[in-house]
């Protein structure tokens, strides 16, 4: 998972990235909080079953900080098999945001929904986890809104809740009721969560008002306000897709060349400057952009061949002496061969031929 930093900052641990990315911008509401220690409230009782439990939370809780979610996930799943009766909301809670990390959706609804039923305390950020997972594999809104509603009862933050509906919008192209939902959720300005004001001038984008987004992702970069997990990469590349749709070419290549600066393996970025400099007639640089989005494109995308034949015909036109097929120069012993062949069929015909005359010459004598 590419971890976007705060202009050029250091890195997030995958915990933080977990609860920035979706679920919340606090942990003050139903969420068992990263660094609390586990009481006796979650039901645990006895020598043999509450020392083992805590120790094994702990140590998930601090194998998330150190980004290792396998090892998170074993710990977490300890402490919930020493604990009794499996009571743990907060291991549950946990196990079933490394899942969700891990992309292992269904086990991570499951275990977050394990975790909902067996707190004593409303668990908010459990719902709106559960929501986001049931947006991401693609469930019909009487879930996702069922999801949202238990969030909104459990006291979610409204922001937090706007947003995941505007997701959902998002994932079914309906971009005007995206972009209403994430401006409710971005609140009073100045605005500070950055993965939904970019989702809102990406909205933007996708209705086409191009010169709009550019305005929200300028915005963006030129800020005051403190952002985190910044996407530079992305924004400088929603940037030139409005710059090319707005007819400022340099504009565009500028700020692709200025993405690529962030990640140069963006195979996306190396087809749109390959497809602009060929419109251009800039054969040579489409070429060099064509076969980089050769090296970095995943094998099984489609559209491989197709960039293949075009750098083919772009050569081909470049030089087409160096290019055309050039028939091979038979050898001294090929003549010979060949020549000795002709001989022998010459000959048969001539046999076959006399042949013919023979019969004829007979079939004259027989009085006919």
């Amino acid at each position: 998972m590419k971890l976007f930093t705060v202009r050029g900052a250091s890195r997030f641990s995958v915990s933080r990235i977990l609860l920035a990315s979706s679920l919340a911008f606090s942990i003050g509401l139903g969420l068992p909080a990263l660094d609390s220690p586990v009481d006796a409230k979650f039901g645990r009782r006895g020598k043999n079953t509450h020392k083992p439990a805590d120790e094994n939370y702990e140590t998930g809780l601090k194998k998330m900080r150190a980004e290792d979610l396998d090892g998170a996930i074993d710990a977490f799943s300890q402490a919930i098999y020493f604990a009794r009766n499996g009571y743990h909301p907060a291991a549950n809670f946990w196990l079933g945001i490394c899942y969700m990390g891990k992309g292992e959706d269904k086990k991570a609804e499951d275990t977050l929904l394990r975790a909902i039923s067996q707190s004593v305390d409303p668990m908010p950020q459990a719902w709106l986890a559960v929501a986001e997972l049931r947006i991401r594999t693609g469930q019909n809104y009487m879930q996702v809104r069922e999801a949202l509603n238990n969030a909104s009862k459990a006291k979610a933050n409204y922001q937090q809740v706007s947003y995941l509906y505007g997701l959902y919008s998002y994932s079914r192209s309906e971009y005007m009721n995206a972009m209403s939902h994430f401006y409710r959720a971005l609140g009073d300005k100045p605005w500070s969560w950055t993965k939904v004001w970019v989702k809102y001038a990406e909205c933007k984008m996708q209705l086409k008002k191009w010169a709009e987004a550019n305005q929200e992702f300028n915005a963006i970069l030129k800020t005051d306000t403190p952002l985190k997990d910044e996407p530079l990469e992305r924004i400088y590349a929603d940037i030139a897709l409005c710059k090319l749709n707005l007819g400022d070419h340099q504009g565009a290549i500028d700020h692709w060349m200025r993405s690529l600066d962030y990640d140069k393996t963006n195979h996306e970025v190396w087809m749109q400057l390959g497809m602009l400099y060929e419109s251009e007639k800039h054969y040579s640089s489409a070429v060099k952009a064509y076969k980089n989005f050769l090296r970095y494109c995943p094998s099984g995308d489609p559209r491989v061949q197709q960039c293949k034949d075009r750098i083919t015909k772009i050569e081909h036109m470049l030089n087409p002496n160096e290019t055309a097929p050039q028939p091979a120069k038979p050898s001294p012993y090929m003549r010979q061969q060949l020549d000795h062949s002709m001989q022998q069929q010459y000959q048969r015909n001539q046999i076959e031929q006399q042949r013919q005359q023979q019969q004829m010459r007979q079939e004259g004598d027989s009085g006919f």
